[in-house]
């Protein structure tokens, strides 16, 4: 390589870093949440991407709503898998328009775990679904109600940049209300 390249070479990473300074600020520090461990992976225009490492025995439905509060999360979408020794997920009923309930209380992995926050009634609403596979190779899964994580839950969360409501519909489901103003 020529000196004058080189230095072009050299001139270039430092304009490329400068410039990524200036997509990626830095964001407010993650508060904490008992049963939570998490990590601020990236952040993008101001939106942050987060690791979250659930703790054995704790319900990721309850902790995550604590931690989109503790973070103030307008709207999030989150992938994961882990394992659990229990979980509660239901199949919506048009019949009943409402859902359910199916509880299986035994040690299954959790291959998906999927879904997005929104608001309602002033804090977060999830929606998540989920496929469980229990040890004799069968998958059963569902909306989720509650989880008991064993030995743990591994989810990425990505902040959305701006809160999406989500209210009853007259199928009895709670869906998105995408030209609502989201009530805080």
């Amino acid at each position: 390589m020529t000196r004058r390249a080189g230095v072009l070479l050299g001139a270039g990473l430092a304009l490329f870093a400068s410039g990524c300074a200036h997509d990626h600020p830095a964001a407010a520090p993650t508060r904490d949440v008992a049963g939570l461990e998490a990590r601020v992976e990236r952040t993008s225009q101001g939106l942050r991407t987060w690791q979250l490492v659930f703790a054995p025995h704790t319900d990721p439905v309850a902790v995550l709503s604590e931690f989109l509060l503790a973070n103030h999360v307008q709207y999030a979408s989150y992938y994961g898998i882990g394992a659990c020794e229990s979980a509660t997920f239901a199949a919506f009923d048009p019949a009943i328009k409402g859902y359910t309930p199916m509880a299986h209380a035994e040690q299954m992995e959790i291959l998906t775990f999927t879904g997005e926050s929104s608001w309602m009634d002033g804090k977060p609403l999830l929606h998540t679904h989920a496929t469980f596979g229990k040890l004799d190779g069968a998958a059963l899964g569902g909306h989720v109600l509650a989880v008991k994580v064993y030995p743990t839950l591994e989810l990425v969360l990505t902040e959305g940049s701006s809160p999406i409501a989500r209210g009853p519909d007259p199928s009895g489901a709670k869906l998105m209300k995408l030209d609502q103003p989201v009530q805080r």
